[in-house]
C-alpha cells in the first residue's frame, strides 16, 4: 500500500508539472500572460534548477569522487546562485533593499543546514539498519 501511495503521488506531481508547463508555454505563445504566469515562471525554474542540481551533486551518475561535505558545499553554492537568479528575474524582493537580500541569504543558509542535518540523520538511520541486516545475514550463514 505504501508503494501505491508513493506511485500515485509521484505520478500526480509529474502530471501536474507537465500540465503546468504546457499552461505556461501556451500562455506565452498565445500572448495570454497574466501576473500568475509571470510569477510562476521563476518558481518553476527554481524547482527545476534545484532538482537538476540535486541530481548532479547527490548522485554518482555525474560525479563519483566528491565527499559528502563537498557535495553539500557544491549544491549549496550552486543552489544559492540558482535561487538568487530566479529571485532577481522574478522580482521576489525589492532590488534596492540589501536587507531583503541579506534575509534571503540567512533563510537560505538556515534551510540548507536544517535539510542537511535531517537527510544526514536519515542516511545514518538507514545505514545502521542495513548494517544490522547484514550482520543478521552473516550470523545465519555461519
Amino acid at each position: 500500500m505504501k508503494d501505491l501511495a508513493k506511485d500515485v503521488l509521484v505520478r500526480g506531481c509529474a502530471y501536474f508539472t507537465g500540465a503546468y508547463t504546457f499552461w505556461i508555454i501556451a500562455s506565452l505563445v498565445f500572448g495570454q500572460t497574466t501576473s500568475e504566469t509571470t510569477a510562476s515562471i521563476p518558481v518553476f525554474a527554481a524547482c527545476f534548477l534545484l532538482s537538476l542540481l540535486q541530481g548532479i551533486w547527490f548522485t554518482d551518475k555525474i560525479m563519483k569522487k566528491p565527499s559528502y561535505p563537498m557535495r553539500i558545499f557544491g549544491f549549496g553554492v550552486c543552489g544559492f546562485i540558482a535561487l538568487a537568479l530566479c529571485a532577481w528575474f522574478g522580482e521576489w524582493m525589492p532590488m534596492d533593499m540589501p536587507e531583503a537580500w541579506a534575509s534571503f541569504t540567512v533563510i537560505y543558509l538556515i534551510l540548507l543546514v536544517m535539510f542537511t542535518v535531517f537527510f544526514s540523520w536519515i542516511y545514518r538511520k538507514n545505514l545502521e539498519k542495513y548494517r544490522r541486516a547484514l550482520r543478521s545475514y552473516q550470523e545465519k550463514s555461519e
